[in-house]
């Protein structure tokens, strides 16, 4: 499953899964989306994205 798009600009239609789940859920989630409003750091760069899911990997 492709976590990162071509384009993560807030403008594109398709930023890939992680950052389309994370918005879909602040929707619905008044924490997260407080938490990701803009005066916040988001850490969701390709790096920080391959970071975190290696961690969780590990986890297992």
């Amino acid at each position: 499953m492709p976590f990162r798009g071509h384009d993560e600009t807030d403008s594109s239609s398709n930023r890939g899964n992680f950052l389309e789940l994370l918005t879909y859920l602040e929707e619905f989630d008044p924490f997260l989306k407080d938490h990701s409003a803009p005066s916040h750091s988001t850490y969701l760069s390709p790096g920080s994205q391959n970071e975190i899911f290696s961690l969780v990997h590990k986890m297992k």
